[in-house]
């Protein structure tokens, strides 16, 4: 009746119940989840379990259960599908209970936290364990993070401090270079500016004499005017050059001859030097024609620190008794054109000296800044002129000599083109050296 007046949705009835309605009842209900039983002919959604139970209880008469179940036995079925039986397993019954929730199995349907936290206390562990087990992790992670965030910020400071020093360092060096460079411009300055001084006052000496005698030699004091004149603007022009390079205004496209540039240098090379070691000059085209493009001041520069440095080894190693030397200290400079440029632009010029065998350490450091064997060097020589070299567009490399010595290779890039080749399809070239002995002290 509750399902009909809507009161209930669902109801629990005996097994058979509804095939014993008639249709109209019927067909107003329906069964929820049927099973099928071979054994039981009707609808049902559960197992079947005894709807009566007899049992004999502790201190009961002898005998009374024997008889109350042979009378029950003997009773006829009471109604189709229903009889009465002997219950040897009653665990479908404890089962249906525990599903139902029924009887013994109430207290299900009103569960405790405790109830509850017993019955799952496995999952609940579990749960525990794992939500330790993350919040540890993410820990860790954190101070892991936290651990190598340190590091890399102690990294990028320490990388910044370095970077600090160096550049630190290599302002001291560009200072260092530019004393350097500086201090060997100003010999050569000074050797540039004494020829036109010398002769002007060459020039003005003679005036004075002209000046004495009488009558007056006009012509030779014009001579002499003129001279000085020439003389003042030779000077002019050296010192616009310095100052043209001091504000970065040098220009590397001139022309300029090589053996000018050699023959000023040697006028430089201290007489002792000269005394003791021989000079060897050779071209295979001919030195007197051989112009390159650069900057003069530059050109000379690089090529008396090389000279120079070749010169003062070979004279080292023919005063040190102990090396054991045999060669004459000898110092040669060769000319020719660039093997390894296909297009003949480039000429070749090749610095060699004797002196003593090199360790493979103090020939590698033959090119690194700041480290110098001379008590006065400043070990900026060879980068200035490794620098120059770049800088004119060609390139210095050294080379140990295998008797002992260095060997110093200058490529440059040639002011003219080859000589032309002839009709017999050989390139026409002249050979040219001259030689300076060591000189009698």
């Amino acid at each position: 009746s509750r399902l009909d007046t809507h009161e209930a949705d669902v109801a629990m009835v005996r097994a058979c119940w509804l095939e014993h309605q008639p249709p109209e009842v019927r067909a107003r209900y329906r069964v929820l989840e049927p099973r099928e039983d071979p054994t039981l002919h009707c609808i049902h959604t559960s197992r079947t379990y005894p709807n009566i139970m007899v049992s004999v209880l502790e201190g009961s008469a002898p005998g009374a259960a024997h008889v109350i179940a042979r009378t029950l036995l003997s009773i006829k079925e009471i109604a189709p599908g229903h009889h009465w039986g002997v219950a040897t397993d009653l665990r479908p019954v404890n089962r249906l209970y525990r599903e139902l929730k029924i009887e013994n199995y109430a207290y299900l349907r009103d569960i405790s936290f405790k109830d509850w936290l017993t019955k799952n206390l496995a999952w609940c562990v579990l749960a525990a364990a794992m939500i330790l087990g993350l919040a540890f992790h993410s820990w860790r992670v954190g101070y892991l993070v936290r651990v190598r965030t340190a590091e890399l910020e102690a990294s990028i400071e320490e990388e910044r401090k370095s970077q600090f020093r160096l550049e630190e360092m290599r302002g001291r060096m560009e200072r260092m270079q530019k004393a350097t460079i500086v201090g060997q411009l100003s010999n050569l300055i000074a050797h540039e500016l004494a020829q036109p001084l010398a002769a002007v006052q060459y020039y003005l000496d003679g005036m004075k004499t002209l000046l004495s005698r009488q009558p007056v030699n006009t012509a030779m004091l014009e001579k002499s005017r003129v001279g000085i004149e020439q003389g003042l603007e030779r000077t002019k022009a050296i010192v616009a050059k310095v100052r043209g390079y001091s504000r970065n205004q040098t220009r590397r496209d001139r022309t300029v001859s090589l053996k000018t540039t050699i023959d000023n240098v040697l006028t430089a090379i201290s007489p002792d030097l000269q005394r003791t070691v021989a000079f060897k000059c050779e071209s295979v085209e001919g030195i007197e024609g051989i112009e390159v493009l650069g900057d003069a001041l530059e050109l000379e520069l690089l090529m008396r620190n090389l000279i120079k440095n070749a010169f003062e080894a070979a004279a080292s190693a023919a005063s040190d008794s102990t090396s054991g030397a045999q060669e004459v200290p000898t110092v040669s400079v060769r000319t020719e054109p660039d093997p390894t440029d296909k297009t003949n632009r480039s000429v070749l010029i090749t610095i060699e000296n004797t002196g003593l065998q090199m360790t493979n350490a103090a020939f590698n450091e033959l090119t690194t800044p700041l480290i110098t064997t001379k008590a006065a060097g400043h070990g900026l020589g060879v980068p200035i002129a490794i620098a120059i070299a770049e800088a004119s567009g060609g390139r210095l490399t050294f080379f140990e000599r295998p008797q002992g010595g260095v060997i110093a290779q200058v490529r440059l890039l040639r002011a003219g083109s080859y000589p032309s080749k002839n009709t017999a399809g050989t390139e026409s070239s002249s050979s040219s050296h001259y030689d300076i002995p060591p000189q009698a002290s």
